[in-house]
C-alpha cells in the first residue's frame, strides 16, 4: 500500500501533462518517497542530483542575504525540472517533458508541498 506521500506525488504527476515523477527527499537528497512513469532508479537519481542543486542555491542565496529559495525552474530543452522546498529540511522535485504547462506545474507545487507538510 502506497503511503500518503507517494499518493500525493502521485497526484501531481497524474495532474501535470508531461509530467515523469516527482520524488520528496531530505536534506541530503535521499528520496523518503517518489511516484513516476520512469524507472524507479532514474527518477531517484533525478532526487539526488536536484538536492544537490537546491542546496548549493540556498548556500549561494544565503551568503548574500538574499532570503529563502521559494522555487528553483530549469528549463531544459528535453527537459523541465522544478525544485520546491517544504522546509528547511525537505524538498520535492518535479520532472517533467519540456514544454508541458510549466505555470500549471508551478501552481501546484504549492498545492503538493502544503499537502506534504500537512502529513509530516
Amino acid at each position: 500500500m502506497p503511503s500518503a506521500f507517494a499518493e500525493i506525488l502521485a497526484e501531481l504527476v497524474g495532474e501535470i501533462p508531461g509530467a515523469l515523477g516527482a520524488v520528496f527527499l531530505d536534506w541530503d537528497g535521499e528520496a523518503v518517497d517518489q511516484f513516476s512513469h520512469i524507472p524507479l532508479f532514474d527518477i531517484l537519481l533525478v532526487g539526488a542530483h536536484w538536492g544537490i542543486v537546491l542546496r548549493h542555491v540556498n548556500n549561494l542565496l544565503e551568503n548574500h542575504a538574499w532570503g529563502a529559495t521559494q522555487l528553483v525552474v530549469l528549463n531544459g530543452p528535453e527537459t523541465d525540472i522544478l525544485i520546491k522546498p517544504i522546509t528547511e529540511d525537505y524538498a520535492v522535485v518535479l520532472a517533467m517533458k519540456a514544454g508541458h504547462h510549466l505555470a500549471h506545474a508551478i501552481s501546484a507545487m504549492d498545492s503538493v508541498t502544503a499537502a506534504i507538510e500537512g502529513e509530516m
